[in-house]
């Protein structure tokens, strides 16, 4: 038997839920919640396997819950519900172990399906907002690109990479200088030199240009 909690603010869809998942012979629902506030409580209790997960809720939204439930109970499946498809929710739902990502108009056929594939390790997703994830992939890959073909141009030397690895560490002009037994002002000369040929107006940009681009 796969056990379901149900998490969802919407009493009517709640019922609908674990009405639906009830009557699949595989499932049993061990408990349903209104927000999320008392998901970990639930989980002590119910021990589920696989928990459908508002996003949208008052008192304490999906993606916290989602966090919580991830931090004590690492092994527990989470597919997150939304009625949403707002670019906002997808990254952070992901970034704190999401286990599937769905719509609440999906058929139920559909729905068990991918309960019984999130249970037995895959990751789900809809239709829709696969397609955002792999557009924004694409994006990142050709931002990537564009920055790898920028840094061929750069003439910097060994000397200026291992400056920039210790800036990118936060180390300041006068530690780096001890590391690498060059003067101060040396340093100071060669991150202005860099600063300029980047086009990054200060230490910071400089470092995360270094760290984006893969030039160190």
């Amino acid at each position: 038997m796969i056990k379901i909690a149900i998490v969802e603010d919407q009493s009517l869809l709640r019922e609908m839920l674990a009405k639906v998942l009830s009557q699949e012979e595989r499932f049993e629902v061990t408990g349903c919640l209104s927000d999320g506030r008392d998901v970990i409580k639930l989980c002590e209790e119910t021990n589920p396997d696989v928990i459908l997960l508002d996003i949208k809720m008052p008192n304490m939204d999906g993606i916290h819950a989602l966090s919580k439930i991830k931090e004590r109970f690492p092994k527990i499946k989470c597919i997150m519900l939304t009625t949403f498809e707002e670019e906002k929710y997808i990254y952070p739902a992901l970034a704190n172990g999401a286990d599937g990502y769905i719509i609440k108009d999906i058929k139920p056929d559909a729905l068990i399906h991918m309960i019984q594939s999130v249970y037995d390790g895959l990751f789900v997703v809809y239709d829709s907002i696969k397609e955002y994830i792999l557009l924004q992939m694409q994006r990142s890959c050709d931002e990537y690109k564009r920055l790898s073909l920028s840094t061929k141009e750069l003439d910097f030397d060994s000397t200026d990479l291992i400056v920039l690895k210790l800036l990118t560490r936060g180390k300041s002009n006068s530690e780096i200088a001890s590391e690498i037994c060059y003067s101060e002002g040396t340093v100071k000369n060669r991150i202005s030199r860099m600063l300029e040929m980047t086009g990054t107006k200060d230490r910071t940009q400089l470092a995360i240009f270094a760290l984006q681009s893969s030039v160190i």
